[in-house]
């Protein structure tokens, strides 16, 4: 017998004895009941033999409905509500089990800078960044810093600025100029290459521009990826972001997938070196 089976059964045992303790208690008040209801009936004095004939048969009736009731009424009470949590308990279960087959962990209403940045911090192998342009480019720019400081290899896949999809974005979030989300591209380019020279130009910093429809962003670490969607109206970092493992299966393996697809179909790395005077 496994320490569960055995707590389970310590479990149904203390409720058994509870049970006859509850009846016992039960069978005691129908005793009292009946002697002062029966003491009553004897009295010689009408107003004691009132008080007892009312206080013993008030007694007696609740006595026996308690009785009848732990004895009948409460297992069919108890039995229900247990079949009620066992049914919503099988349904949690199912929820729960797709939930965490899905790989996600954790949810957040906006783009969760702090998260992120501590999941960089703690990374010793890779880090993935796949996006538009980063919006947050200058809150992580530090800790990035860092983490290519560590050896931490570094790959940033950006939307190419001179690409239709670039211009369809602008539109999208509601810019009047359709060059938004080229130039704010372009700008996270130029501070990459800043980054790049400051750090004496890393072998484990690589960036590569992409065209092709964006489908999400995502920021994978060493053991989580956060997911955001490219929303109307909005920028992405304004929107809901999903974490979740980066595991074989579920969202994880897809984003795997996605990135490191997205990344092969691009010929040419960004030259760094030459960026500023392009």
């Amino acid at each position: 017998m496994t320490k569960r089976e055995l707590q389970e059964e310590r479990n149904k045992i203390r409720k058994e004895k509870n049970n006859y303790k509850s009846l016992l208690t039960m069978l005691i008040i129908i005793g009292i009941g009946v002697v002062l209801f029966y003491n009553g009936n004897t009295q010689t004095d009408k107003f004691l033999a009132s008080i007892y004939t009312s206080l013993g048969g008030a007694i007696l009736s609740a006595g026996v409905i308690g009785f009848a009731y732990g004895i009948f009424l409460k297992r069919s009470f108890l039995k229900e509500v247990q079949d009620s949590i066992d049914t919503q308990f099988d349904i949690r279960y199912d929820e729960l089990k797709s939930f965490k087959e899905s790989g996600i962990i954790f949810s957040y209403n906006q783009f969760p800078t702090e998260s992120i940045k501590n999941k960089i911090n703690t990374s010793e192998k890779s880090i993935r960044i796949l996006d538009t342009w980063i919006g947050n480019y200058m809150e992580l720019e530090s800790t990035l810093e860092s983490a290519i400081k560590k050896g931490v290899e570094v790959e940033i896949l950006l939307l190419n600025p001179d690409c239709q999809q670039a211009i369809q974005r602008s539109d999208d979030i509601g810019k009047t100029s359709n060059t938004y989300v080229k130039d704010q591209i372009r700008i996270n380019l130029e501070s990459i290459s800043l980054m790049y020279d400051k750090l004496k130009k890393p072998s484990n910093l690589k960036v590569r521009i992409y065209d092709a429809t964006p489908v999400f962003t995502s920021y994978s670490t060493d053991k989580s990826t956060f997911i955001g969607f490219y929303w109307r109206k909005s920028n992405a970092e304004k929107g809901n972001y999903l974490e979740v493992n980066n595991s074989n299966y579920g969202f994880g393996k897809r984003v795997k997938i996605h990135f490191v697809d997205l990344w092969n179909s691009v010929e040419n790395e960004v030259d760094l070196n030459n960026f500023l005077t392009e």
